[in-house]
């Protein structure tokens, strides 16, 4: 499923359909995801499930449970298939970022006893480490097309002395959702258009 290109399904005995990408529809409290493509040709309905999803021949675990109906237009009805999917994470995303602005406001490295916070992501992992200036943090992220969503979150509890008006990064990142662009070797983290982190790579 490439969502600037195609949805492509085939399987092997010649079921085979090319559409043009589809928003998908969530339904509200179930984490199931469905989109709905329809082309001369044929119809495609897929349903994503974020339920982690085992490959019974391989042992490899996926983020996803998925269903597919397909069929060409001359059948009568649909064939359903059920197997495993992941998101293909943004490979650019792994490297080491040290926080430089928050909602535009620059953050200066003496107000930390670390210096500024810093995160290490590795999108084929789906996993953070870094610290926030003061205490190591570390956990996991999922990403969707050019959103990251920061999960599982944790923290060691060493007390700093660091002022108040030093924003909570720990906060910032736990259980959020944000856009996510990329440019002058900066990530930009964004809300309704809004850049609420900047950070910079470094070597």
């Amino acid at each position: 499923m490439d969502f600037d290109q195609r949805f492509q399904f085939t399987v092997w005995n010649g079921l085979n359909l090319n559409t043009p990408p589809t928003e998908g529809a969530l339904a509200q409290d179930t984490g199931i995801t469905r989109y709905h493509a329809k082309i001369a040709s044929g119809e495609l309905v897929i349903f994503a499930n974020e339920k982690p999803c085992t490959d019974t021949m391989s042992g490899e675990r996926f983020a996803y449970t998925v269903e597919v109906q397909a069929k060409h237009t001359v059948d009568k009805s649909y064939r359903n298939f059920t197997g495993c999917g992941d998101t293909v994470p943004d490979m650019r995303l792994t490297d080491i970022w040290v926080l430089e602005l928050v909602e535009g406001v620059p953050l200066k490295p003496a107000s930390f006893m670390k210096g500024l916070p810093m995160l290490e992501l590795s999108a084929r992992q789906r996993r953070l480490n870094g610290h926030d200036g003061c205490n190591r943090i570390g956990g996991a992220f999922s990403t969707k097309r050019n959103t990251i969503t920061f999960k599982k979150l944790t923290s060691t509890r060493m007390f700093c002395q660091t002022p108040e008006s030093i924003p909570d990064i720990g906060a910032l990142l736990a259980e959020k959702t944000y856009d996510f662009e990329f440019g002058n070797n900066r990530l930009y983290l964004k809300t309704d258009n809004k850049i609420i982190l900047t950070l910079k790579h470094v070597d």
